[in-house]
C-alpha cells in the first residue's frame, strides 16, 4: 500500500484544489481540517510511533488495532519508571515486549510469565505490553493465558503501549480507567 501514497496526497491535493476553487465555506472547512490534522500529530509528542486517527479512538485505542513494531517495541520503559516513582509502586509484575533491560531505567519489578487463564491474578501490580496482552510472540499458541487481562480494562495507560492493572485490592468492583 505505501507506493501509492503519493498518489493519494496528489488527489487530495487536486480535491482541495477543487474545493478552494468552490467558496468561502468550502475553504474554511478544509482550512480546518487541515488545522485539526495537524493538531493531531502535534499532540502524540513525543509518541510518534503510537499515532492513531481520532476515527479509530486515537493513540488509546490503538493496541486494540495493531501491536508488534506497528505500536509497541519498548520503547516507553522511560514512561513506565516515571509511572512507578510518581505513583510510589514498591514493585511491579512485567510482562514487557522490547530488547532494552528495565533495570536501567530504575524500574523495580518481577518477570511475570506464568499462565493466568481467565482467572483474576493474585492481587499486584501488572505491567503488560499492549503486544504480549494481545497474546502475539511467546504465547502464539496459547491466548487463553493471559485471557483475564484481554477481559479487563486497564486501570492505566503509559504512553499508549503498556498496559496497567493494578489489582492491590482484591475486593474491589470494577476498575476506573485513568489515562496517563
Amino acid at each position: 500500500i505505501l507506493p501509492i501514497y503519493p498518489f493519494l496526497a496528489l488527489g487530495a491535493g487536486l480535491l482541495l484544489s477543487a474545493w478552494w476553487r468552490q467558496g468561502k465555506a468550502l475553504r474554511v472547512s478544509s482550512l480546518l481540517l487541515a488545522m485539526a490534522i495537524i493538531v493531531e500529530g502535534v499532540t502524540i509528542h513525543p509518541h510518534y510511533l503510537a499515532y492513531f486517527n481520532v476515527g479509530t479512538g486515537g493513540p488509546d485505542r490503538g493496541y486494540h488495532y495493531l501491536v508488534d513494531c506497528n505500536l509497541d517495541w519498548g520503547q516507553d520503559l522511560p514512561a513506565l519508571a516515571e509511572f512507578q516513582n510518581r505513583h510510589g509502586m514498591e514493585q511491579l509484575s512485567l510482562l514487557y515486549f522490547g530488547s532494552d533491560v528495565p533495570e536501567h531505567y530504575g524500574i523495580k519489578y518481577e518477570f511475570s510469565c506464568q499462565p493466568m487463564g481467565r482467572k483474576r491474578p493474585p492481587p499486584g501490580v501488572y505491567a503488560v505490553s499492549a503486544t504480549y496482552r494481545q497474546g502475539l510472540y511467546h504465547f502464539p499458541n496459547r491466548m487463553q493465558e493471559l485471557a483475564w487481562f484481554r477481559m479487563n480494562p486497564p486501570t492505566h495507560l503509559v504512553a499508549h503501549s503498556i498496559l496497567i492493572y493494578d489489582i492491590r485490592n482484591p475486593t474491589r468492583r470494577g476498575m476506573k480507567v485513568e489515562w496517563d
